[in-house]
This record gives C-alpha cells, structure tokens and sequence, in this order.
C-alpha cells in the first residue's frame, strides 16, 4: 500500500537537510566531504572507476630550441599543451599557477644535445613559488670527459607543496663553454595535483 506522508513536529525537508530516522535534521550530503561544486565533481561508473573532471593535472611539450643561453637560468619554453584538465598551464609564460593548495607532483624529461666540454654545470630545475631551486638533475664536467657529449637526457619527479596561485616552471642552467646546447621537442613537462 502507499505509506502517508509523515507528519513533522517542526523543521522542513529541502535541497540542504533531511530528517533522518531518529527524527534528528541532518544536513545533505556525506559526513566529512564538503561541496561547493556547481558540476559533477567525482563521477564513479559500473566498474568503481573514479574520476575528476576537474583534477587539476596537464601535461606540456615543447618546440626544438637551439644555442641556449650560457652563464644563466634559462626557462623552458613548454608552449604546447598535450592535455591541460583544469586549465592551469599557461602557453604564454610555460608556467602551471597552482588553482588550490596541496601537494603537487611534478615529472619532468628534457633531452638535450650538442653541449660542450668546456661546460662547468649543467642543471635541470624546476623552480616553484615556495621552493626556488629543486633540482632534477645535474651534470659535472667529468661526466663530459674531453668531447662534446652529443645527447644527454635528463629526466625526475618531485612532490611539491604548493599554496593556492603558487607557479611552477622548469629551467636550465648552463654554465661554461659556448652557447651550443639545444633541446629537443621530445622534452615534457607535466605535473598532477596528488592530495
């Protein structure tokens, strides 16, 4: 048969509470996770597979550059986006700008070539509002013996804690020799908000 509408002491049902079965008013929604979403923010489909459409992650590549700069930091010119979810990587400037704060996970390959012997350094960095220098990766001189090393590629991942707007951008340091080194469009930058 069909169950009568219940009769409330006080309070009324809406789109922000309920009344639950102890008679108590609840607010909707689940325990523990607030929402200001105005979209489908967490989809979970048939196979328990859980997505964010929202989760701030991108991925950005770059064009072959030539002759970088010596004696000085050098930003990385990722100006093409092979994804960008939430759309925080700028093409303009090659940054990602943090859209919440959390803890950030960056990979970064980079293959150079032609550098120099003469080369004293060679650093591979990704340089962030909180952390300005962390470093991929570095290359001594005795790693280049006594010839021009022909391809090097240079590649890492680091957990960054970003606050909200907080930017990340890779660059190299080159110092020493002459300005012969180029980088390759193989080189990627991408990086994933974890938690």
């Amino acid at each position: 048969g069909t169950v009568p509408t219940a009769r409330l002491g006080s309070g009324t049902a809406n789109n922000t509470v309920f009344l639950r079965g102890d008679g108590t008013w609840a607010a909707a929604g689940v325990d523990g996770i607030t929402s200001s979403a105005d979209a489908t923010a967490i989809s979970i489909d048939a196979n328990e597979i859980v997505t964010m459409p929202k989760q701030p992650a991108f991925s950005a590549s770059m064009p072959d550059t030539s002759n970088l700069t010596i004696q000085s930091f050098v930003k990385l010119n990722f100006n093409a986006e092979v994804f960008d979810q939430n759309a925080d990587f700028n093409t303009s400037t090659n940054t990602f700008t943090a859209p919440v704060s959390g803890r950030y996970l960056f990979t970064m390959f980079v293959e150079a070539a032609e550098i120099d012997n003469q080369c004293t350094q060679l650093r591979f960095d990704l340089n962030t509002s909180n952390d300005n220098l962390m470093e991929f990766s570095r290359t001594e001189p005795d790693v280049l013996n006594n010839a021009d090393m022909s391809r090097f590629g240079a590649c890492g991942s680091i957990l960054a804690n970003m606050d909200a707007n907080d930017t990340a951008h890779v660059q190299i340091y080159y110092g020493g020799g002459q300005a012969q080194m180029d980088v390759y469009s193989s080189s990627r930058f991408e990086g994933v908000l974890i938690c």
